[in-house]
């Protein structure tokens, strides 16, 4: 997860009382480095003045030493995907974990069976929508298709050079790695520019890495907050938390076409990206996700 959407969860805490704590200093970072060479990465001592919550992406525990030693903490975790289950279940044991927030559904569902004396929740990312812009209608915007990041290479392929064809602008990673764009200024801008953002979950574009976990991320999220029409495939996840489908399925048979369609007929899917800019608002910011995670912590920690 971009360290800026880590960025807006800590803001929306701090608005609601959660005081910051100092980041580690490089020497405690190198110390925690060292620790972690010689297998010495685990909770030791129970400070009872205060319980941070760290957010958490897998094997970088030198990001939060000394903490993790010192403090019962919270661990909200990302990227907790089937192949790395049991590394996450020595993680939990480790550093004595009581609660851990998941932004994968069915992670959370997971660790309540592997460790049922944890409280293992579910808490969707989500976006700060301030830090967007809802741009003008889709009709007067000048990117056609954007594909923001990871790709569904088989359908990729395909309107790479149909839309190339016909003149479209089609904004996509040349290489892999490469930045569309390089400052979060210019991806503000880009997002609110463009018609058609392709979202695909992990499960569909790198299913090696994310088996059949199947979890709504940022980018879904930033491109509702950007008015884009979201199309590919949007996570179950995502449809029980607006309760409806918020975007347009893309099947890989007959992608050309229905991007076509969707080009000539993009009027029409206005009054979806509106609902869903609404819908957002109430439950796809940061700012809920803070709400959801202290009442869940002050009924467990009161």
């Amino acid at each position: 997860m971009a360290d800026y959407s880590i960025q807006s969860l800590q803001k929306s805490l701090a608005q609601q009382g959660v005081q910051r704590m100092r980041a580690p200093s490089a020497l405690a970072i190198n110390v925690g480095k060292g620790l972690a060479r010689v297998g010495l990465r685990r909770h030791f001592w129970s400070r009872k003045d205060r319980i941070p919550l760290i957010a958490v992406m897998g094997d970088q525990e030198y990001r939060f030493f000394p903490y993790g030693c010192l403090f019962e903490c919270v661990f909200y975790c990302y990227d907790c995907w089937p192949n790395r289950y049991d590394w996450w279940e020595n993680f939990f044991s480790r550093y004595r974990t009581r609660t851990a927030f998941f932004s994968a559904k069915s992670a959370a569902s997971e660790f309540s069976r592997r460790r049922p004396d944890m409280n293992s929740f579910w808490l969707p990312e989500a976006t700060d929508p301030n830090e967007y812009s809802p741009g003008s209608n889709l009709s007067e915007r000048a990117i056609h298709v954007l594909e923001l990041g990871r790709r569904h290479e088989r359908i990729h392929e395909q309107l790479r050079p149909y839309l190339k064809s016909r003149s479209y602008r089609h904004l996509y990673e040349p290489e892999k790695g490469t930045l569309i764009f390089p400052t979060k200024r210019d991806l503000v801008r880009g997002l609110s520019e463009a018609m058609i953002s392709i979202c695909f979950p992990s499960s569909m574009t790198h299913p090696e890495r994310s088996g059949d976990t199947e979890t709504v991320t940022h980018r879904f999220f930033e491109s509702i907050a950007s008015r884009c029409l979201i199309v590919g495939h949007c996570p179950g996840e995502l449809i029980e938390l607006f309760g409806y489908n918020p975007g347009v399925e893309l099947s890989s048979e007959t992608c050309v076409n229905e991007i076509q369609e969707l080009i000539d007929g993009i009027d029409k899917y206005q009054p979806l990206v509106d609902k869903n800019y609404s819908v957002l608002m109430e439950k796809g910011t940061w700012d809920a996700r803070a709400r959801s995670m202290l009442q869940a912590l002050d009924r467990l920690y009161a």
